[in-house]
């Protein structure tokens, strides 16, 4: 998978940030957010697959959020330059605007082993696994 961090805002933190970070003023407020990208999360023995739907979204938009257990992703669909110049609309089902979604890991990553591409409006972060498995515990 290709690397295409480049360009794309990426903050790292501890579990115990997001505490932290839901205080936090992040450039879009709670009344600015308008849409929830389609989002898929899968599996394999080493790595965590996280895959967003954001066609028509600039890299340059884009600001990912990492912790060892959660992902935050957010950004803006710009408008095209048509919406600036006063129409009238009789349909609109795209949406533009901000965005946000937060997604809670199954297992712990390695946030800073973290591989990104941005291909076809499709974000595919790959995440190293921490742990292989479900752990077993037996009762005594």
């Amino acid at each position: 998978m290709k690397n295409d961090r480049s360009k794309v805002k990426i903050m790292f933190y501890d579990d115990t940030d997001i505490l932290f970070e839901q205080f936090m003023d992040w450039h879009y407020s709670l009344f600015e957010v308008v849409w929830a990208p389609a989002t898929d999360l899968f599996v394999t023995e080493e790595f965590i697959y996280l895959m967003m739907e954001i066609p028509g979204v600039n890299k340059e938009d884009l600001t990912i959020m990492v912790a060892p257990s959660w992902v935050h992703i957010r950004g803006i669909k710009q408008s095209p330059e048509a919406f600036k110049q006063g129409i009238n609309f009789y349909k609109l089902e795209i949406p533009y605007g901000y965005f946000q979604k937060r997604v809670m890991l199954p297992f712990r990553v390695e946030p800073k082993k973290l591989k990104i591409s941005l291909k076809d409006g499709l974000l595919t972060l790959e995440f190293k696994r921490k742990e292989k498995g479900a752990k077993v515990i037996k009762v005594e």
